[in-house]
Formats: C-alpha cells, structure tokens, sequence
C-alpha cells in the first residue's frame, strides 16, 4: 500500500503496525471491504496529513456502528426529530459526498473535514452523534483521527437479531433501490414485489453482514472498546427505553419524554417473508 500511512494503528495480526502491512494482508484481515481502496480514494481527495491535534472542548462524541440494514435509519430519525443530536452518517465519502464536504469546510486535510463534521453537526449540549458503517470508518482509523479524537468517544454497536431478514432486506433494497422512505414521500413498495428470489444474492448478503460484524469486533477487541450493544428489534420494540440507554452510556441528560412519529417507514413487506421461508426451505433442501 505503498507505506502511504504512518499513522495507522498496530492491528491483531501479530500486532504489526499497519504501515508495513501489504494491501492483501489488510484486505485479508478485514473482511467486509476494500481497506486499501477506500484509503486511496478518501487520501487522494484530502491529504491524510500529520494530526495537529485541536480542543473539541466539551463535545462528546458517539458513533453508531453499523451493519447495513440493521435499523439505523430509523435510529437516526429518532434522535434527530426529538432534537437530541442531528444524526445521520456524517462521514459518507462516496459519490461526490466527501468532495461536497471538503468544499463547504475548506478543508485543507482530513482532520479539516473531520472537525468540520464535528463543529457543524454538534448539539446545543455538544453532543455529536454520527451512524458510521465500517467503510467509512476505515479512513477516521487509519488517518491517526482515531487516536486523537476518538478513543474516549462512546461506541454503540448496533445490530439486528434476525440477521437472514437483514440480508433479505439489503439485497431487496439493492435490486429495487427502495431503500428508504419518509410518511410523506408516495408509497413505492410495489418495486418490492418485482424483485426476484435469488438464494446465492441472499447468502452473499448474509456473509457481508456476518464479515462487517466480526471487522467491527476486531477494532473493538485491538482497542479495549465495550460498546452499548443495541439491536433493532429492542429499538423498535421499546423505543423510549433504547434511546434512555444510549444517551446514559453517552453520558447525557436532560432530554426526554420522547416523540416517537418519526419521518420515515418501513419498508418491509410480505414479499420479505416469503423470501425467507423460501430460503429456508432451500437451504433444508441443500443439507437433507
């Protein structure tokens, strides 16, 4: 990887610095995503140069870690809408989104676009919230941003139970590109219905969630992190009491009662369902 980045952390594999770990052995230590890919293209777009370090004062900051699908989104609009923190994945870099933010911050390097976000996006009470997927967290570790700003930050690992509907609905979601929807917006789930069973696109899915979630254990087991673990199924089964416990580990208060009339919706449907029976039934099929 051309050595490119001094300040990357020592990682599991035989505790090397990853600096002098080849770009197959990152890809082969994380599974989820392209390590070396996703550091060139957010370096070559802004300088991953030596951290300064600058005061964040009394901010706090959170990330929401995530696995597509896992119920982020409405998450997001939960602690957005009851005015808790403007949260959303704050570090997209893909399709012209880091470019757009480097615009708008001026930023000059990495930590520029990084304390941008942070400046921009924190509350009244300085609480910064952000969801993040592993992608975009591979540049905030590999640039020295973790080590800076980001080792007394809050970490919530979030996850869904049912991880087989997980990956039905991702690979729904890719094949139709509905993928979100607000109350107001029409009602497109009849995309839903024309998307086609297929076992393998499913498994795949299932496979990059399980590969995410294990990336994700790997960083927290390397840096002596204890997340807040959270599932979908507790948030929208229990709402109030998700979000008491996630502003608790935040070490925040004053917040609350809760409105929970969100702007978005679900997007599952029947089809979902009989997709997984569907599946289960094949893979019985494949072991019998």
């Amino acid at each position: 990887m051309k050595n490119k980045f001094p300040l990357m952390k020592k990682l599991l594999s035989g505790r090397q610095p990853a600096s002098e770990l080849s770009a197959p052995k990152l890809e082969e230590f994380f599974k989820s995503c392209n390590v070396s890919r996703v550091l060139d293209y957010v370096s070559e777009r802004t300088p991953f140069e030596s951290i300064e370090g600058s005061e964040l004062g009394d901010k706090k900051l959170c990330l929401i870690c995530k696995t597509p699908r896992s119920g982020s989104t409405y998450l997001c609009s939960l602690l957005t809408d009851n005015n808790i923190a403007d949260t959303w994945d704050h570090f997209r870099w893909a399709q012209g989104d880091i470019e757009r933010d480097i615009e708008a911050y001026d930023a000059k390097s990495f930590e520029d676009y990084f304390l941008g976000k942070v400046n921009e996006k924190s509350g009244a009470d300085g609480l910064f919230v952000t969801t993040i997927s592993f992608e975009q967290f591979v540049p905030l570790y590999f640039s020295g941003i973790f080590d800076r700003y980001l080792k007394d930050a809050t970490f919530v690992m979030l996850t869904r139970r049912d991880v087989l509907s997980q990956a039905i609905s991702l690979y729904i979601a890719h094949q139709s590109g509905y993928f979100h929807t607000s109350v107001s917006s029409p009602d497109n789930k009849a995309k839903i219905q024309d998307v086609p069973y297929d076992a393998q696109k499913i498994l795949d899915q299932t496979n990059m969630i399980l590969n995410m979630q294990n990336d994700w254990e790997k960083v927290f087991v390397a840096e002596g992190i204890s997340p807040l673990r959270i599932n979908y199924e507790e948030i929208s089964g229990d709402p109030a009491t998700s979000l008491e416990r996630i502003l608790a580990h935040a070490g925040v208060t004053g917040h609350g009662p809760f409105s929970f009339q969100t702007k978005v919706k679900r997007v599952s449907t029947e089809r979902n369902s009989l997709m997984k029976d569907q599946f289960l039934r094949d893979m019985t099929a494949r072991v019998v």
